[in-house]
């Protein structure tokens, strides 16, 4: 072969390959002028003028299955060490280095921790958190572990409360549905019962125990008996016979006033109301406003009475 003028011997054949360095592979040019050189990937080595994939950590020992297996140098071997089942123990790996140690839990074993679902690992060393699987594809029930059975169960929806308060709700874990169970107490009965369960001592109230276990207490029309709830009033109509007095701003539209359409009721469709409707703001041209609602006069019983009322505020952010 003449190269740069000269003839020479060639320095290497088509597909010729060597070793140039640990992880460095030469291979002969087309035109067979010389090497060039290549980097073998990050987890090979160069051997025998080949890249070839480590099958372990050099100068480590690792576990394949209850075997401990050491590396050999190159890290394309390994040799048998020990293996642990003869010990009746489990091989494990820690900073590199394989040992026999006590089983934590048979592998794929199950149990609950809490509610969740925990699988022990392939090594028998820890329990991995699995969480439970959908069970039923429905999206209104929710799945725990259920520790008395050892395995995941559908639950019922997140709400069994049917706002009964003489029923105990709960959900059942082997059926998925809500459980009522009817309970005792001020107020409440069990069906079958007599009325006389019911007794609140009042001789002022006819006492009854109702279809759904809860106690009706109704007051007799007699001298010396009086309704529990002296006034009560709502705010439905604009002029509903209540002798309400609204004071304050003397501006059109902004102050206390009944609104029968409000768009915040706590029941019913009206609401007593300060601001102006229409802009739904309190917003005047000449600085703050205020105002006084007074209800009808009344007569407050004699025993400890309490006054309840709900209300709704939205407050406005200046502007500049």
């Amino acid at each position: 072969m003449c190269i740069a003028g000269q003839c020479d011997a060639k320095p290497c054949t088509v597909g010729q390959t060597v070793c140039s360095g640990p992880a460095s592979l030469d291979i002969c040019k087309p035109d067979e002028t010389g090497f060039e050189t290549f980097d073998c990937a990050s987890n090979a080595v160069c051997d025998g003028g080949a890249c070839k994939a480590l099958v372990c950590a050099p100068g480590e020992s690792f576990c394949d299955g209850t075997q401990i297996r050491a590396c050999a140098a190159d890290g394309l071997s390994s040799s048998l060490v020990l293996d642990c089942a003869v010990l009746a123990k489990l091989c494990s790996t820690a900073s590199g280095q394989a040992a026999c140690s006590e089983q934590l839990c048979a592998p794929g074993s199950t149990q609950c921790s809490g509610d969740q679902l925990q699988t022990c690992a392939s090594d028998g060393q820890s329990w991995l958190n699995t969480g439970c699987p959908d069970l039923d594809d429905n999206p209104c029930t929710a799945e725990a572990c259920d520790a008395a059975q050892g395995q995941c169960v559908t639950l019922p929806g997140d709400d069994c409360d049917d706002g009964d308060p003489c029923t105990a709700d709960a959900g059942n874990l082997q059926t998925g549905a809500c459980v009522h169970d009817p309970i005792g107490g001020p107020g409440c009965c069990v069906q079958p019962a007599l009325d006389s369960d019911c007794d609140d001592g009042d001789s002022c109230t006819t006492d009854s125990c109702g279809d759904n276990g809860v106690c009706g207490y109704e007051v007799k029309d007699l001298p010396g008996c009086c309704d529990p709830t002296p006034v009560q009033w709502g705010f439905e109509q604009a002029s509903d016979g209540n002798d309400r007095t609204f004071q304050g701003t003397s501006l059109p539209n902004v102050g206390w006033q009944v609104w029968p359409g409000a768009t915040q009721t706590k029941a019913g469709t009206g609401a007593l109301y300060y601001g102006n409707p229409a802009a739904q703001n309190f917003q005047t041209s000449n600085g703050a406003n205020g105002g006084t609602a007074l209800s009808p006069a009344f007569i407050a019983p004699a025993f400890p009475a309490v006054l309840q009322f709900s209300y709704y505020l939205d407050v406005e952010t200046g502007v500049s």
